[in-house]
């Protein structure tokens, strides 16, 4: 199916309401704090739920391409764009006391981790799921890359999780 100049961010919203949904199941709920962004999130307390796309690239389609046929499409055929979305899950951390250096409690320091396994845990089988059953973007996506999940140490007492997805999406001409 055909692209339009709005898919990256029609995909973007989807994949937003899919995490909500997601993090909806857990003990602490989905952030209020939700959108798509432009770019990397600040990465901050409030805790937040984001999409951005991170990266627009291509991959040969055919195995037997040359490993520099991207830089020869017109000899070594159709290449494939592929869109790089990363969903950011980030709660509110214990942190170091400014003032005196003590660490926080680790009872505080578990109890954060068991929020964000959690919430990583369900987005990941969530995600999971909708793809085996080909509903993601509409089914739109037959080829979808997920890379690993990986933990996020944020900035000013955030962390969680960082998801990137890299479908492989249908060009469109201006």
């Amino acid at each position: 199916m055909a692209s339009s100049v709005t898919t990256l961010y029609d995909f973007a919203t989807e994949l937003l309401a899919e995490a909500v949904t997601a993090l909806d199941t857990t003990a602490a709920r989905a952030p209020a704090s939700q959108f798509v962004s432009y770019a990397l999130p600040s990465l901050d307390c409030p805790e937040q739920l984001t999409v951005d796309v991170r990266s627009l690239g291509h991959d040969a389609n055919r195995p037997t391409s040359p490993g520099m046929s991207r830089g020869h499409l017109t000899q070594y055929g159709h290449v494939t764009n592929l869109a790089m979305f990363v969903v950011t899950i980030t709660r509110c951390v214990p942190v170091v006391d400014g003032l005196s250096g003590a660490l926080p409690p680790s009872s505080e320091i578990q109890a954060a981790a068991g929020v964000i396994l959690e919430d990583g845990w369900a987005f990941w089988n969530h995600v999971s799921g909708i793809i085996k059953a080909g509903t993601l973007w509409g089914g739109r996506c037959t080829t979808i890359y997920r890379d690993p999940g990986v933990p996020v140490q944020g900035q000013g007492g955030s962390a969680g999780w960082a998801f990137p997805m890299r479908p492989v999406i249908d060009g469109y001409r201006p």
